[in-house]
């Protein structure tokens, strides 16, 4: 699936200098390539090049998971356009009141989806298999990993360790 114009404009932007230090390394991109690049332009030019060559959608997510910019990488990932009403019809009460959501209820866990791809993505990177979600109590920590991460992991092993 191609990228928007929106998804390059917002990954080209936060990426800034790396393109040059790193970016453009790791691709191998010729050095007398780079020094066409348009001034200012640099990272949609690297854009440009990865299409230009089909390599856009193989190539740089594993780019850029490779020079930990892991929060561009989730930027690629399609945004979902299912809403809870339209994924299930759910019978019960959609408020588990104070009980945190658990997997089974992950058809009607939304409006977390920002900090969820975060933590998918996050164990995504061979070195972070291990993440300890904290906050204070009662913010949504087990309803975020048990409604929101461990269903979009499956099959994915993971365990739950309580005090």
């Amino acid at each position: 699936m191609p990228y928007s114009g929106k998804t390059k404009i917002q990954v080209c932007d936060r990426l800034g200098k790396d393109w040059r230090r790193r970016l453009a390394d790791f691709l191998e991109i010729p050095t007398s390539e780079r020094d066409g690049f348009e001034q200012g332009r640099e990272a949609a030019e690297v854009w440009e090049w990865l299409d230009r060559r089909g390599l856009l959608e193989k190539s740089l997510p594993n780019a850029l998971t490779f020079i930990e910019r892991g929060d561009l990488v989730l930027l690629l990932e399609p945004e979902s356009t299912t809403s809870p009403t339209t994924q299930t019809h759910w019978t019960d009460s959609p408020y588990p009141g104070l009980l945190s959501f658990t997997p089974a209820q992950a058809p009607i866990f939304f409006g977390r989806s920002k900090e969820t791809k975060e933590l998918a993505g996050r164990l995504k990177d061979p070195a972070q298999r291990f993440i300890a979600v904290i906050g204070t109590s009662g913010s949504g920590k087990s309803s975020l990993v048990a409604g929101g991460l461990i269903p979009r992991i499956q099959p994915w092993p993971w365990i739950r360790l309580t005090p």
